[in-house]
């Protein structure tokens, strides 16, 4: 006679009635200096990513569109930033959405295991701040170029 097995009831601490999962965080993880170094909402982003998470049998890819986070209240922009610290610090990689408005999809990778001393999070703070010295030279230029369009609309119409 084969033995029944306790289902596991969590502490009312832990979840609602109505739970359906939970999302596994190893020790070695939380406590990297890779994971440490995250900011808060870099970390919040990748507890979002991993809840979509539906097992290996999936692949290790999440599908999430930007709308999603926002209905966990994370701002677009936020978000952008958050991304680009979780892909830096390498927790995740990034295919892009397309121009057809396709989600993005965030593949989950263990990089972050390379990232041991302060040198090596350094290293990838200086990556992503790379990253954001890009995306705001790209902004700068874009605004100006309308500016430029704008005026040379104006000035055929004038």
């Amino acid at each position: 006679m084969s033995r029944k097995k306790n289902k596991y009831i969590p502490p009312a601490f832990e979840t609602s009635n109505a739970h359906n999962g939970y999302v596994a965080l190893y020790r070695d993880m939380l406590y990297s200096p890779a994971f440490i170094a995250l900011r808060a909402t870099a970390k919040e982003v990748y507890i979002y990513l991993r809840s979509e998470y539906k097992g290996i049998s999936k692949g290790n890819t999440v599908k999430l569109p930007y709308d999603d986070f926002e209905k966990y209240g994370v701002n677009r922009h936020t978000l952008a930033n958050a991304i680009d610290l979780l892909e830096c610090f390498g927790f995740i990689s990034v295919k892009r959405g397309g121009l057809e408005h396709e989600a993005s999809e965030y593949t989950f990778i263990s990089d972050w295991k390379n990232i041991r001393t302060k040198q090596d999070v350094e290293a990838a703070k200086s990556k992503y701040q790379e990253i954001q010295a890009r995306k705001k030279a790209a902004k700068e230029l874009k605004k100006k170029l309308k500016a430029e369009l704008r005026t040379e609309q104006e000035n055929h119409t004038g």
